[in-house]
């Protein structure tokens, strides 16, 4: 039996521990376990894993990574073999911290060692995706030997069903790119040889174009293959493939074709080249399913060894998990010349995809592996559905509950439907005829109620308070659910009353019908039968049983939906909405999984709802979601129609905006997507000024706001904007907007601002300057931004020379280039502090009052050396003079000059009190706290270290400063308990 086994570890800012939640399910998607627990924080895991990096990259190793130096050595030939063990052995220390037993225990416990086990972790931690995790599982995987450890992404949706465009063959597009240094033609071969029926097209150093129009190839691909010279960023959220000697591409270059060789059938990637992190984490975002790349910098042997080993398994029988592990291990070999390569190959998977066989591969020509798992999912999904599935036998069949047959209440009472409960065929039993009757017709019903027997051990009265509270409302109860609504009863006392009721004494008040079920019969009607029960019974048994039922059981699951959507269109909406609201979590975990037809009844509860409470944001918001998820083309074009005029009539709502706009970007038509873009900019144009005037202090309207930029960015951008109205708002939103955005939508716009010319009109030049900045202060690419920095003072110059009209604009936006490249000229190493003067004396030429030219002028001759600190303290103290904005930031710098070129911590310690004294600051706060450590103040720094950390961190150079100063503020910290206890 395959087993997914899913671990999810997070961290929320100021917690020391990970939260983990474990999650095993099957391949079916049935829940098998599910449980929550902690993992503290390992610093000599982080450490350990630090040194071997570092270790493992100074080897003379030929790798697939440019540049290649040729003829490095490490410094200690012997270190990577050393850290390498030291951070094996801290990662087997940490999997058995005591706090992570519950987590342990589970896996133990409920995995068997003959499953195939697919092992993810998910995390959003680049540090955590980067360690080599099999070796925290190596007991795990050494005593069940078909599983194998893959990374995942926490945030990921359901594709599309896969293209079934039919193919003879597996078709593979192997690119070969830049092999400067390495063999990549060995790769070749072993493509040919070990999968020759196989349909394999090759690209040997293509040109971006070439690439782009082979991977929208309307045969479709099945397998993208990569090898040559490749990288990530340091945080691996980026990768870089060299596609040829001259053309490095990012992933995000080919969303558009990639995204067109997913639908037409693109099931597999794999990238037989260096430190693909980052590549799989682009990949993922664009749902690939499986990708398969190498966590480092990877030998040429190694990869060429993997591929060699892989192919051989995968196309020989084995799963794509148990072909890599095999390959994987099988490096072991190497490791005597390609020390720790086994540790290299890793998968990324979609959690919600089951991996392909080869064989399943191989059957494309009908219909994709995994859709054929799909389709069979969806259609046990229909049998097991009473409200979907027909019957001829109108005698026992179930009232319809498709709306074109949906009773209402008053027929109910005129003739109650007899109802089935959601459960599977495999319970069926044989029909019952119904007992004579035995009520007289002219007898009060409520009477009857009332003197059926009640006890501990007998709860007739109250098991049929139960039966009639949802019968009323078109809802039967199936018998396991009633123990659950009587909590107060035992189940073998409420499972006598129900025995009865099917086989003995009772049969007269209740049916058994095609499927197991209980509802009343046509002599006992549920609305008269009521009137012997308080009036808050259907709330008081439903939220008893909301609270304990079980999401692993069908039965459990389809009848909250069913009874929550009787609920909502009968009237009770207000009962639905407080149990929606109230039990979050029970709800969520009730919900079908994937693409399940279940998902149409949740539509309908949401619909059924918004039908009565037509402006409530949070419904609506609810709806859209499901419907973005789960509904029909039909649906989906519906509701952005109808979310269109609603947003008119409500135009100061933001987060119905946000879905709508999220909805747009997954199902819209071209014309919808224009027709939004359009209606949104206007209403951002009109509303700008307030947003940026009150995002910093309104943390209500900086959480829908930002969230509503970002959707708006990502679907101007992939719809191309030409019209200058388009680019204009795009370019405002960068000028107002960039810090409050998060890093990728900064990035994104930064992007696009560069890639436009400089026939704008001078007052946007400003923001080539800002984009710039992006690139020097958080993507570490100082050759970009001084390239635009460059580019922006030859335009202005040669717009000066024609004697342009706004010759004061023109100026400004020079000067603004000179400070900011400056700036860069101060922190590129090796610095240029002399030619960073000059450009800092253009500025204070023009204007000699400039505070940040004054602070810039003293950070160079810092750099200059000891000869010229007095220059630099009369700088420092012109800024600070001339310091308007008195937010901590020039005394802090004057701080850390006394602190670290002059070694003089008393003049520290005052510069950083009054930074504290203009604005509470982060980095005031810790580098105080520091020297309060040293002189043994540990109140007093713990006090300076809460202050900063409580912080809101709401720009990005505050989140940048955050993320800086992580292990100097863990640090104090563990030093601060340490001596206070």
């Amino acid at each position: 039996m395959a087993k997914k086994v899913v671990l999810e570890l997070r961290k929320a800012e100021f917690q020391q521990d990970f939260a983990v939640t474990l999650e095993i399910d099957n391949d079916n998607g049935i829940r098998l376990a599910r449980v929550i627990g902690t993992l503290p924080e390992s610093l000599e895991v982080a450490k350990h894993h630090e040194n071997w990096r570092s270790a493992y990259r100074e080897l003379d190793i030929r790798r697939r990574a440019k540049p290649i130096q040729q003829g490095r050595t490490s410094r200690n030939p012997q270190q990577c073999e050393i850290s390498g063990k030291a951070l094996e052995n801290s990662m087997k220390v940490w999997f058995d911290y005591p706090q992570f037993a519950k987590i342990r225990e589970t896996l133990y416990g409920d995995l068997n060692k003959s499953d195939e086990i697919r092992l993810l972790i998910q995390t959003e931690d680049s540090n955590l995706r980067r360690l080599p995790w099999h070796l925290f599982f190596d007991t795990f995987l050494y005593l069940y030997t078909k599983a194998e450890v893959a990374l995942s992404t926490p945030e990921y949706y359901q594709p599309p069903l896969l293209s079934t465009t039919k193919r003879n063959k597996v078709r593979i597009l192997a690119v070969l790119g830049d092999s400067d240094g390495i063999d990549v033609n060995r790769d070749e071969q072993l493509l040919k040889q070990l999968l020759p029926d196989a349909e394999t097209v090759l690209l040997a150093e293509p040109q971006p174009k070439k690439l782009h129009d082979c991977l929208w190839d309307e045969q479709g691909w099945d397998i993208l293959f990569f090898a040559g010279h490749s990288s990530s960023d340091d945080n691996a959220e980026r990768g870089y493939i060299n596609i040829n000697k001259t053309d490095q591409l990012q992933i995000s270059q080919l969303k558009r074709a990639l995204k067109t060789a997913l639908e037409r059938g693109l099931q597999l990637a794999i990238f037989n080249s260096c430190d693909g992190l980052g590549l799989a984490r682009n990949l993922a975002e664009l749902h690939i399913p499986q990708i398969i790349v190498m966590r480092e910098p990877v030998p040429d042997k190694v990869a060429q060894a993997f591929l060699k080993y892989f192919l051989t398994e995968f196309s020989g029988g084995k799963s794509l998990y148990l072909a890599v592990r095999k390959a994987r291990e099988r490096l072991e070999g190497l490791e005597f010349e390609a020390p720790n390569a086994t540790w290299l190959p890793v998968i990324y998977q979609l959690p919600t995809q089951v991996p392909p066989t080869w064989q399943q591969l191989c059957r494309a020509t009908n219909t994709p592996g995994i859709l054929e798992q799909r389709s069979t999912v969806v259609g046990r999904s229909l049998e097991n559905n009473p409200a979907q599935t027909q019957t001829n036998n109108k005698q026992n069949s179930p009232a319809s509950s498709e709306p074109g047959n949906m009773r209402t209440r008053s027929s109910q009472l005129e003739r109650p439907p007899v109802v089935t409960s959601p459960v599977s065929p495999s319970t069926q039993k044989s029909p019952q005829t119904p007992a004579p009757e035995v009520l007289p017709k002219e007898k009060n019903i409520a009477d009857v109620i009332k003197a059926l027997p009640r006890s501990q051990e007998y709860p007739v009265y109250q098991v049929f308070g139960v039966i009639c509270s949802f019968c009323q409302y078109n809802i039967a109860t199936p018998a396991e659910i009633l123990p659950l609504c009587l909590p107060e009863y035992s189940k073998k006392a409420v499972q006598k009353v129900v025995d009865d009721a099917l086989n003995k004494e009772l049969k007269d008040l209740v049916i058994q019908g095609r499927f197991e079920r209980l509802g009343t019969s046509d002599k006992l009607n549920p609305q008269k039968a009521m009137q012997g029960y308080p009036p808050n019974s259907l709330e008081k048994y439903l939220t008893a049983a909301i609270q304990v039922l079980d999401a692993t059981k069908e039965t459990h699951q389809r009848w909250a939906s069913y009874g929550l959507r009787n609920l909502a269109i009968n009237g009770e909406d207000s009962l639905v909405r407080k149990v929606l609201q109230d039990y979050p979590t029970q709800i969520q975990a009730l919900k079908p999984k994937d693409q399940s037809p279940e998902w149409s009844i949740w539509i309908k509860i949401y619909e059924a709802l918004l039908q009565k409470q037509p402006d409530d944001t949070i419904i609506r918001g609810k709806y859209l979601g499901l419907i973005k998820q789960y509904g029909t083309a039909e649906q989906q074009r519906s509701v952005i129609a109808e979310t269109t005029v609603w947003l008119q009539k409500h135009p100061e709502d933001k987060s119905v905006r946000t879905r709508y706009l999220i909805l747009i970007e997954k199902c819209g038509t071209v014309e919808q997507k224009r027709s939004a873009i359009a209606e949104t900019t206007t209403w951002l144009q009109k509303h700008q000024q307030a947003f940026q005037s009150a995002l910093r202090e309104d943390a209500k309207l900086r959480t829908e706001l930002i969230a509503l930029l970002q959707k708006f960015i990502n679907i101007t951008l992939d719809y191309n904007p030409k019209t200058l109205e388009h680019q204009n708002i795009l370019f405002s939103m960068f000028g107002s907007f960039r810090e409050y955005l998060n890093d990728k939508h900064c990035d994104l716009l930064a992007d696009f601002v560069i890639q436009k010319t400089f026939n704008l009109p001078i007052y946007y030049w400003v923001l080539f300057i800002n984009a710039a900045n992006v690139f020097r202060d958080y993507k570490n690419d100082l050759d970009k931004a001084e390239q635009i920095y460059l580019q922006v003072l030859n335009a202005a110059k040669l717009r000066l020379k024609k004697q342009a009209s706004d010759i004061q604009q023109i100026n400004q936006t020079i000067q603004y280039a000179h400070l900011n490249y400056a700036r860069l000229l101060i922190i590129r190493q090796p610095s240029k502090p002399n030619e960073a003067i000059k450009y800092l004396g253009y500025v204070l030429a023009d204007n000699p009052n400039h505070a940040l030219a004054h602070l810039y002028m003293a950070e160079c001759y810092q750099e200059k050396g000891k000869k010229f600190n007095n220059e630099a303290i009369y700088s420092f103290q012109q800024a600070i003079a001339l310091d308007k904005q008195q937010a901590g930031h020039f005394w802090y710098e004057f701080g850390c000059f006394w602190r670290d070129a002059l070694k003089n911590r008393t003049e520290a310690r005052k510069c950083f009190e009054n930074s504290l004294k203009q604005k509470i600051n982060l980095r005031a706060c810790v580098d105080l706290a520091e020297l309060e450590v040293q002189d043994r103040n540990f109140a007093r720094a713990g006090a300076l270290l809460k202050q900063g950390c409580d912080l809101e961190r709401i720009t990005r150079l505050e989140r940048e400063q955050w993320r800086q100063l992580q292990h100097r503020i863990q640090t104090l910290k563990n030093d601060i308990s340490g001596n206070c206890r």
